[in-house]
């Protein structure tokens, strides 16, 4: 359809699946009628633009989302040929037309039955949702569901009993039902303290029965008020299986006032002391803001983040004693928490995925790029891409003609700079014609060959930092740290002895506040031994003879002798578990020959084989050294504890529903 009188769109209608209604409001849009849908509503799309159109297809019916996109890629190039010429074979068009109006009736013939099921004249349920569930739906059926409702949307109470919730519930039971009904706020609260109560209950038993918890705890701030998150991580016990790493949600504290480092200090020790974890805690996992690091140098009387010992320290320090991981809790006399036993805190570890962050996004990462070798370079592309990213957000024609092409960089999100130019890079190494002549339409300069050259080094420098930061992300286990950073260094060094025309400043940058960022945690036994007791690295990672030999030495020393009872204890196999006390008292004494064999020498044969799992004579250590967590992104539990207010609940029912429906993302029920 050609352009006419203003009120016709400048695009083929696409009948099969919309009739045009009129225009709109605004003068710019024109109102259509979706023909699936049915019924009286309208939607708007702009008139030169079929991108709403395009959307209610993929959110409304997207079992023929396909068809309808043939439909218009068929429509587009037939109108192309018009114009080129008046002998146009429309058979592919027909063709199409034809297969788009066959899926139309196939997909409406799949939804009628369900518009016919249902009766209004049902005197319980409706038949609608008898239909849906295979069984009769209880009372305590529609309770679960409506706790997990409140939950997971973290709404006050009082919701169930507003007259739009009734109307919503009483239209899906078919309004006059008897046997089920939404109960009284009161009635939801007590339930929820009820399985809140039970679920925690259950936490603490689990962590009971742990050697080690590591904890992660985040703070923010949010429309006035301070809170503080903290989930716990730990691994269950087993001895004929690896072990099964834990997760759950144990606190959501909201703090009125200041977060301070004394009350946040303060609840850590008060959420320790509740869950029982005052010595099983091994570190605990925070930011890198300065209220952290503070309290926990106040409450504390050991300043380093990691247990770093001497050989002969680490020897009597075994990991079958508690004292290696946990520093020994010390008791304060300021009688400042209502009688309640203060004890010291855990050690403090920074999250390395922010640390990671900060390294290519920190001062010396910016003062590089503004270096004069690439500023005027840098400066261009950033400015250019700026524009694009702009225009994608803000305009809808441009989001129509580049939809799913282009990634908007998201200040949330610690790669998306690095994913959004990755994307720029493929389009112009796939489509440069097309990409360069989007520029030119919007009035951009195209992007230049020096532009290109620095936007290859750029990436090629960060993608080994971006590669590292989702495997901390998505990392449970301390052994990770090392053997990333070091895949990070060894890359970085590889692109070194390349040539670098722009970004020779910048990756020297990164390089050196990567050491500084890290400096005690390449030093750290502790991190050494995890990474050589975790089947996925053992020594590999190393490549340094020398330092290779020190880790040995380190592993020698800090391993005990099978002598040690909490070691030949904890890994009987099935038959000795099964004897009585007294038989395994009597021939205590009684050791084979190959039991003689001391943990280290059973360590140094697994290293050099291939077997990746955690054989049982090495799990209690592994537990020891891997309950840590580099990372603390799991406290965000996808984003609900940074998104919820609660404004109208009391402190207690925001803490409830928060929980309970953070450990359900978790996978705990």
């Amino acid at each position: 359809m050609e352009k006419g009188d203003g009120t016709q769109p400048e695009f083929m209608i696409p009948h099969p699946f919309f009739e045009m209604l009129g225009p709109s409001k605004s003068v710019d849009n024109i109102r259509f009628k979706c023909l699936m849908c049915g019924g009286d509503k309208s939607i708007s799309a702009n008139k030169r633009s079929k991108l709403n159109l395009r959307n209610h297809i993929s959110s409304k019916h997207s079992d023929i989302l396909a068809t309808y996109d043939d439909w218009c890629h068929a429509n587009d190039r037939r109108r192309k040929r018009n114009r080129q010429s008046a002998d146009v074979d429309n058979s592919v068009y027909v063709q199409v037309v034809n297969k788009a109006k066959r899926d139309i009736q196939s997909a409406k013939r799949v939804v009628q039955p369900a518009k016919t099921v249902v009766e209004p004249s049902t005197s319980s349920l409706s038949t609608g949702l008898q239909a849906t569930y295979s069984r009769k739906l209880t009372q305590a059926m529609l309770d679960k569901y409506v706790l997990e409702y409140i939950t997971d949307s973290v709404l006050p109470f009082s919701h169930v009993e507003s007259t739009a919730f009734k109307s919503l519930v009483a239209n899906l039971l078919g309004g006059a039902s008897k046997q089920v009904h939404i109960n009284s706020q009161d009635a939801y609260r007590s339930q929820m303290k009820d399985l809140f109560l039970s679920q925690k209950q259950l936490v603490i038993d689990s962590m009971e029965n742990a050697d080690v918890v590591c904890l992660t705890a985040n703070q923010w701030s949010q429309r006035g008020d301070g809170f503080l998150g903290i989930t716990a991580h730990w691994f269950e016990k087993g001895h004929n299986a690896s072990p099964i790493r834990k997760d759950a949600c144990i606190a959501l504290k909201r703090i009125r006032g200041t977060c301070s480092p004394g009350v946040l200090g303060t609840q850590l020790r008060f959420v320790m002391a509740e869950y029982g974890l005052q010595y099983k805690v091994s570190h605990c996992v925070t930011d890198s803001g300065s209220n952290f690091p503070a309290a926990f140098k106040d409450f504390t009387q050991h300043g380093s983040s990691y247990t770093t010992t001497t050989n002969q320290e680490s020897a009597n320090n075994a990991p079958g004693n508690q004292d290696q991981m946990v520093a020994e809790p010390v008791l304060f006399l300021d009688g400042d928490e209502g009688g309640m036993e203060s004890f010291d805190l855990p050690l403090h570890f920074r999250c390395v995925a922010r640390r990671l962050n900060l390294v290519a996004t920190g001062l010396a990462a910016s003062e590089a790029l503004n270096h004069q070798s690439c500023n005027t370079v840098c400066r261009s592309l950033m400015a250019k891409m700026s524009d694009v990213w702009d225009n994608q957000s803000c305009n809808e024609l441009v989001a129509d003609r580049i939809q799913g092409k282009l990634i908007t960089p998201n200040a949330a999100k610690w790669n998306s700079t690095f994913n959004a130019l990755s994307r720029v890079q493929e389009l112009l190494n796939s489509n440069r014609n097309e990409f360069q002549s989007f520029l030119a339409s919007k009035s951009i300069q195209p992007v230049t060959q020096n532009e290109e050259v620095f936007l290859a080094e750029f990436l090629r420098i960060l993608r080994p930092l971006a590669s590292a930061l989702e495997i901390i992300q998505g990392s449970p286990e301390a052994g990770y740290l090392l053997p990333t950073l070091y895949v990070v260094k060894d890359e970085w060094m590889d692109i070194e002895s390349g040539d670098l025309k722009y970004c020779t400043e910048f990756l020297c940058a990164l390089h050196a506040d990567l050491n500084i960022q890290f400096q005690e945690e390449f030093e750290s036994e502790f991190f050494q031994i995890a990474a050589a007791l975790h089947p996925k690295f053992k020594l590999n990672w190393m490549t340094d003879p020398e330092k290779r030999s020190n880790i040995r030495h380190i592993v020698r020393v800090t391993l005990p002798d099978t002598d040690n009872d909490s070691y030949s204890q904890g890994y009987m196999n099935e038959a000795q578990a099964s004897r009585s006390a007294m038989e395994q008292s009597f021939f205590k004494r009684l050791k084979s020959k190959s039991m003689k064999k001391n943990l280290f020498d059973q360590w140094a044969s697994w290293a050099d084989s291939d077997d990746e799992s955690v054989p049982a004579f090495l799990r209690k250590a592994f537990i020891a050294y891997n309950t840590t967590m580099p990372c603390s992104a799991s406290v965000d539990l996808d984003g609900r504890l940074l998104t919820t207010t609660g404004a109208l609940m009391s402190d207690e029912d925001f803490e409830m529903c928060v929980i309970l429906g953070g450990n359900r993302s978790l996978g705990l029920e």
